[in-house]
């Protein structure tokens, strides 16, 4: 395995780039980055010192690691890392032309780029799903999963090896592979070509479209057959790639046939400098730089949608951490540490019960959201808010600080005077401003307001708090509380105040933030999880679409370099919608369009005009649940600075947002991704098991137990280390247990089955005995005692004072004389039970028998640039099947598996909160392992053979 990965490795390096996509590096075959310079120019910040991402951009080093830069191939180029993936990761092999007799029918055509959108979308939910193990169960950053500043991303391995690697990495593979395959159909398609006849195989029909495929649309969740055009063709692929046709691509539309791959794109500009193969070159390059064109465009389009992708899975405020850990460059410090104030209106207008309860619970829902000091790991940045009122002048109800003192204030609240939200905003942005350095709070800086009017005494006030808060990159929301409350507009009218004009509202979304009208006082929760979701910053805004609540109407600003906007709303089987739909500027005589679509099967199903002073309704009764797009688009000849007023009316009744399962969703998706290979696992089988002896060598990574009957099994855990470089602690279990150990800077967690108590544990030497197995447990009868011993005698001068809760349970970590340079070795011993009459399943990484442990269990500093010594590659083990238990065996010879795993042992403070963190940390990649060394050995003498072919 080693001589293989080796030799791969060479081959990688030696290499020409492959013939057979848009070009990932520069080679001899003509590719010029290609596939690099796409994503840059779709998706890099602008340059520019302490330029920063709001979620619709990379920064430079993440974009390093998407795109590939000197020489490497990226998150992008990744499905081009030899061995290559197959046609469907670059939509080849979907040749057609409707000529009689040719080889592939219409249909097969369209079953091969089936295959390829399948694998597109796959990979979108890869990179989605693991966007979960950027956050702990606690849903905070884990730095050691977003921190790719020291060792850049790993992708692809040569031979396919597969192993677990940091979460963001994968999060930009997943995304990263999707891309290449949607930048490779416009490149081997003839979706955007223009051509002439006469028609046939070495000259096929172009279909001439300007626009982005629907079929590229990766949110579907339907057959893409209704959206392919009759006439749509990609090129076979097989070596050599000849227009001719070889192999299996005799006389059809070949890949070089139809190829746009080579050529030189301006980096700046996008504008092609040469277009380098036939088909690109026709007609002064046109067909090279559309295929550029609608790569970069729908590049864009994929970013949005993925954003939106998390959003619609995890919700608000989640979703947008996820989003700034997966686009800057340091997560730690820029996705944390925000400073946010609230504005809150506490006029005599507002002196309704209802919407005084509403208001304060809105508030306080908020600041749950927000992370005080007692939340965060060492080191970590906790959020600051405080809480102004204005009831004639503007007060603080809570000054500056940790969000955990604010609900108490928040209970004294009251009400008297007018409103002023212009002064309410004054008093706030010169606290935000202050005591930081600039550099650290820019872009971490928010102010939500909730009035019902503005002041008419001193209505400019307002525009200019605006103006100077868009200065300062303070992102301002205000929410405006409509007649919906029972006597409000009388209030309004009477004390002199009014809504907003066109200029307020388009100063107050130039800030970054929103406004919003909140038709009753159960709609200011929602306006709150609106203001999340958008992003109480700009720092964790996400620039994707804006989610609709009920009882809350959104603007979008609207200008001619700001024209089309995208609304999401999440409808449910058999609710009756209305969307409706409003134009705000000076003249009212401007139109705008309205598109609903349902985003899963990509259809139509509602459309209006609407006129600036004139909304537009279109009604909707949902079929099932499903989740519906907005689009709403002016014409850019005939739009000024202006807004766009969208709301939902439903028939389902207005609650409050309830966002209590965002957490258990994380922890969810945590236990569902497998970590073979990972040097961590967790046993729990219902039943007994086999049983046997075995000991495990840790001289290399190759290695394997063999018990009492006979048959290997693979280990499951990981070591990089030789035995005797380290000390060691110990953990023994007795019968009847399932044990999961794991290390924690020192600390050893156990979660056992059982109930335990709190357990005072001595030095050195400690013995947990449970008491409480439950009568109907399949391990023990009940009241049958267990033991584990904790033998930590090699640590010199350890202390392991303090309790041992479940669950789980934690030894706190060790006070060390003097710290270790070198992690330590976790040595496990444990036990099984007596063998079973019939054989167990095998354990699958996605089964119950085989769980990944709890998030907040398993986090850790220790990554391979932490190590002091080389690491040899990891391969994935799992477990294999055991035996049929046929063999007679004495029930006293039980099964030992001893397992020795490196820890970080480190001189440590006392805490009062265990650090949690994984036990170690390879670099990053993820693909399926080769499954047959035939297979594999027959692929690489292929590629051997095409490579000295072509060099």
């Amino acid at each position: 395995m080693l001589f293989a990965t080796l030799l791969l490795a060479a081959l990688h390096i030696l290499s020409p780039p492959h013939a057979h996509a848009f070009g990932t590096v520069d080679g001899i075959l003509g590719q010029n980055t290609e596939h690099e310079r796409i994503t840059r120019l779709a998706l890099s910040c602008r340059p520019g010192i302490g330029q920063r991402s709001s979620g619709d951009c990379f920064e430079a080093n993440t974009m390093d690691n998407l795109a590939g830069a000197g020489g490497s191939f990226g998150a992008v180029g990744s499905p081009d890392s030899p061995v290559p993936l197959g046609h469907e990761a670059h939509c080849d092999d979907a040749d057609f032309l409707d000529v009689p007799e040719y080889p592939q029918s219409r249909e097969k055509a369209t079953e091969m780029l089936q295959k390829c959108i399948s694998h597109l979308r796959d990979r979108i939910q890869e990179g989605v799903t693991y966007a979960a193990e950027m956050l702990d169960d606690d849903l905070q950053l884990v730095p050691s999963e977003v921190d790719i500043s020291g060792t850049s991303c790993t992708f692809r391995i040569p031979g396919g090896i597969s192993f677990p690697g940091r979460a963001k990495c994968h999060v930009l593979e997943g995304f990263g592979g999707a891309l290449h395959g949607v930048q490779d159909f416009y490149a081997h398609s003839n979706w955007a070509d223009y051509a002439e006849p006469p028609y046939n195989r070495f000259n096929p029909p172009g279909l001439n479209r300007d626009d982005i495929a629907p079929l590229l649309d990766l949110r579907m969740t339907i057959p893409v057959a209704d959206s392919v055009p009759h006439n749509l063709s990609t090129g076979c692929f097989v070596l050599p790639d000849t227009t001719e046709g070889f192999f299996g691509c005799e006389n059809r539309i070949t890949h070089a046939t139809l190829e746009k791959d080579k050529g030189v794109i301006d980096r700046k500009t996008g504008k092609i400098l040469v277009a380098g193969s036939p088909r690109g070159e026709r007609f002064d390059g046109i067909n090279f730089q559309r295929a550029v064109d609608l790569a970069v465009k729908d590049t864009r389009r994929q970013w949005h949608n993925f954003r939106n992708s998390i959003k619609r899975r995890y919700g608000p405020g989640v979703s947008n951490r996820m989003i700034c850990a997966a686009t800057r460059d340091d997560p730690k410090n820029d996705c944390q540490g925000r400073r946010i104030a609230v504005v809150l209106d506490s006029s005599d207008s507002q002196l309704d019960a209802e919407s005084y309860r509403h208001r304060v619970a809105a508030t306080k829902r908020l600041n749950s959201r927000l992370f005080p000091m007692n939340r965060m790991e060492p080191g970590g940045h906790p959020d600051e808010i405080m809480v102004i009122t204005y009831d004639g002048r503007p007060k603080f109800v809570y000054p500056l600080g940790d969000p955990s003192g604010v609900d108490v204030a928040l209970d004294n609240l009251g009400s008297i005077g007018h409103a002023s939200p212009g002064e309410g905003l004054k008093f706030a942005i010169d606290p935000l401003m202050h005591g930081w350095d600039q550099r650290e709070i820019v872009g971490k800086t928010g102010v939500v307001a909730l009035t019902d009017g503005l002041d008419s005494v001193n209505p400019g006030l307002l525009k200019l708090e605006l103006v100077r808060a868009q200065q300062e990159g303070i992102r301002v929301s205000v929410g405006l509380l409509s007649t919906g409350f029972e006597g409000t507009e009388k209030v309004r009218q009477r004390m002199g105040r009014s809504a907003p004009d066109v200029d307020t509202i388009t100063a107050i979304l130039h800030t970054g933030g929103l406004y919003a009208v909140i038709d009753n006082a159960v709609g200011q929760h929602n306006f709150m999880t609106l203001v999340e979701s958008h992003g109480l910053t700009n720092a964790d805004g996400t620039g994707a679409s804006i989610i609709l609540y009920r009882g809350v109407k959104v603007a979008a600003l609207v200008s001619p370099v700001s024209t089309k906007h995208h609304f999401m709303y999440e409808a449910h089987a058999g609710e009756k919608m209305t969307f409706t739909v409003d134009c705000l500027n000076k003249y009212g005589d401007q139109r705008v369009a309205v598109t609903i679509r349902d985003i899963n099967h990509n259809e139509e199903v509602g459309a209006s005009v609407a006129m600036c002073g004139v909304d537009a309704n279109i009604d909707f009764t949902a079929t099932g649940d499903q989740w519906l797009e907005i689009i709403v688009e002016s014409d850019p000849q005939d739009m000024v600075d202006g807004a766009v007023l969208v709301g939902v009316q439903s028939s389902r009744p207005l609650v409050e947002h309830d966002d209590s399962s965002v957490a258990r969703l994380i922890h969810e998706v945590h236990q569902q991704i497998p970590f073979v290979g990972m040097s961590r696992w967790e046993i729990d089988r219902e039943g007994p098991e086999v049983r046997g002896n075995g000991t495990l060598d840790l001289d290399d990574s190759d290695y394997e137990y063999i018990h009492s009957h006979g048959e290997p099994i693979e280990d499951v855990g990981m070591d990089g280390y030789a035995p005797d470089a380290v000390t060691t602690h110990s953990i023994t279990s007795q019968p009847g247990m399932d044990l999961m150990a794991e290390s924690q800077s020192s600390s050893m967690t156990t979660p056992l089955s059982g109930n335990y108590g709190p357990s005072t544990l001595p030095p050195n030497r400690s013995t947990i005995t449970d008491t409480n197995w439950p009568a109907d447990s399949t391990h023990a009868s009940d009241g049958e005692e267990s033991e584990i011993d904790a033998d930590t005698s090699d640590t010199p001068d350890s202390n392991l004072p303090g309790q041992l809760n479940h669950p789980p349970m934690f030894l706190p970590e060790q006070n060390l004389a003097e710290p270790t340079s070198r992690p330590t070795i976790l040595d496990l011993t444990y036990s099984t039970p007596p063998p079973s009459p019939s054989p167990l399943p095998s354990p699958s990484p996605l089964s119950p028998s085989f769980r990944k442990p709890p998030q907040s269990q398993h986090r850790s500093q220790h990554q391979l640039n932490n190590a002091q010594q080389p690491l040899p590659l990891p391969h994935s083990r799992r477990p294999r099947r055991p035996p049929p238990a046929t063999t007679p065996a004495s029930p006293a010879s039980l099964m030992t598996w001893d397992h020795k795993y490196p820890i970080e042992t480190r001189t440590t403070e006392n805490s009062a909160k265990p650090t949690q963190r994984p036990l170690i940390q390879f670099k990053d990649a993820k693909l399926p392992r080769i499954k047959s060394w035939r297979s594999f050995m027959a692929k690489l003498i292929v590629f051997v053979g095409t490579w000295f072919a072509l060099a």
